[in-house]
């Protein structure tokens, strides 16, 4: 357990406040995103074929793969750090440029052995072109890191819009007119370029080269266990559309792909917001024991309270919602679909301890534990996915994170001096009423579903999930009202 100083000196009153208008701005950012992402989904999908959304997927795997294993966690030691960053953001840009341009080549040369691998040589010069990505972002202004580090979000909402909105029309327009998968990645390369620019209008620090070893290296001592834990968490999130890649094929890729990204969005975008303003706000207080437990069990309570119904919502309503939104041809992965809503449940909860371990400068916390699970949905996937096809995939998922789950809640209570028990009655409620509501919809749909037809059904069932999910939470304001009041200090 790590030490303090041994006072209980209480948190600086504008840091709540911080904190709390931090969260407003940062959930601004991530619904206007998502706003953008799901119209996004659904045009495309219609307009769109699986296939195509299998081939993009292989190029962002392999993207996603050469950025995880060179992405040494220089941005979150600056944000972790306590004394003044900016005397390391020169350093740490020189290496980010140059391990970009490094990478960009690499990731052209590698394309055709990728698609090889994968069996589908199209897929070259759609990862070709999307090792770009790769070169834009490492150009961006450094000192994005200083606006979460400072809570500064009000500018991180119009950087991340504006990416957003131009990824959206751009995407959408190209698809429209070309009706192939090169709409996605025009998209993910008119939103960087844009992103590249806007961080250097709204930032006034101006990065140059200067390799200094020391300094880079002093990052690196707890950049080390952040690039070791994202190698891990990118094996675990990706490993799996990469099996299923290489032995269902792109189209069941594309179908697996689809399935998690809706399953996804719930709890990713909560736990999201949750990361980016708590480790820097757990940053400032992690010598102060009591005041980090006491606020890692609210963010836990106020996390847990928006993934969990959400998540049966989306579980109970799964058929209805991918007819009507996505169309007739994405029905096969409504099983995987509701599997994967069960992942979001626990992964609402195991990524809630990351801003904590990393913000108490233990990281090797959380790579240890990813491996665990890692290893898990490695001795899992096959017989799962032999037995099951997608389903078994999403099942080795759940059981992964699960594994991940239990292990995390012994370091919790051995770190933080939290029983499970007592984390278990925070969310218990939570997870009760989500039963509840799932229960309800369930109902609701058998009984109205030979009368009303499918979209009356659906909104019928969907109104009176959010109804009995709205009523339990205003005998929650009460516990709320702290995070109110804190908004306009």
């Amino acid at each position: 357990m790590f030490k303090t100083n041994g006072t209980a000196e209480p948190l600086e009153p504008t840091l709540t406040g911080k904190v709390v208008r931090g969260g407003v701005w940062v959930f601004g950012i991530r619904f206007v995103n998502q706003l953008f992402y799901f119209a996004r989904l659904v045009i495309l999908a219609r307009l769109l074929a699986p296939r195509d959304f299998g081939l993009f997927g292989i190029a962002m795997f392999v993207l996603g793969i050469l950025d995880t294993v060179s992405q040494p966690g220089l941005q979150q030691a600056i944000i972790q750090k306590k004394d003044n960053s900016k005397d390391y953001l020169d350093a740490a840009w020189t290496v980010i440029v140059i391990r970009g341009i490094a990478l960009s080549a690499l990731m052209w040369f590698l394309a055709p052995s990728a698609a090889r691998f994968f069996n589908v040589p199209e897929a070259r010069n759609i990862i070709q072109i999307m090792s770009l990505s790769i070169f834009i972002q490492a150009f961006t202004n450094i000192s994005i890191v200083s606006i979460q580090k400072e809570m500064q979000f009000h500018k991180q909402f119009i950087y991340q819009v504006a990416i957003s909105t131009v990824d959206f029309t751009v995407a959408v327009v190209a698809a429209f007119l070309l009706r192939n998968p090169w709409a996605l990645v025009l998209g993910v390369l008119a939103g960087q370029t844009v992103g590249l620019i806007v961080s250097y209008a709204i930032l006034p620090y101006r990065p140059r080269f200067h390799l200094d070893f020391r300094k880079v290296l002093e990052l690196t001592k707890f950049g080390r266990w952040v690039f070791a834990a994202n190698i891990l968490i990118f094996a675990m999130g990706n490993g799996d559309d990469a099996f299923v890649g290489k032995v269902l094929g792109a189209v069941m890729l594309g179908f697996y792909q689809m399935a998690y990204r809706i399953s996804n969005t719930p709890w990713s975008e909560i736990t999201r917001i949750v990361s980016q303003v708590t480790f820097p706000a757990f940053s400032k207080i992690q010598e102060n024991v009591e005041k980090l437990k006491e606020s890692y069990m609210n963010v836990l309570h106020l996390s847990t309270f928006f993934a969990f119904p959400v998540a049966g919502l989306l579980l109970a309503l799964a058929p209805e919602f991918t007819r009507l939104v996505l169309g007739a041809k994405w029905m096969p992965i409504v099983p995987a679909l509701r599997i994967l809503c069960v992942f979001g449940l626990f992964s609402s909860i195991n990524s809630s301890f990351s801003p904590v371990f990393y913000a108490i400068g233990r990281p090797s916390i959380m790579t240890k534990n990813i491996l665990i699970s890692l290893v898990t949905q490695a001795v899992l996937i096959y017989p799962l996915t032999k037995a099951l096809k997608l389903p078994g995939t999403a099942l080795t998922v759940v059981l992964a994170n699960l594994v991940c789950l239990i292990v995390m809640l012994r370091h919790v209570e051995k770190s933080l001096g939290l029983r499970t028990l007592d984390i278990l009655r925070k969310i218990g409620p939570h997870a009760g009423m989500t039963v509840v509501i799932t229960g309800l919809v369930f109902l609701t749909k058998a009984l109205l579903g030979g009368h009303l037809g499918l979209p009356l059904t659906f909104l019928a069932s969907l109104f009176i999930g959010l109804g009995v999910y709205l009523f339990y939470g205003r005998s929650l304001i009460p516990s709320f009202r702290p995070y109110w009041k804190a908004i306009w200090r």
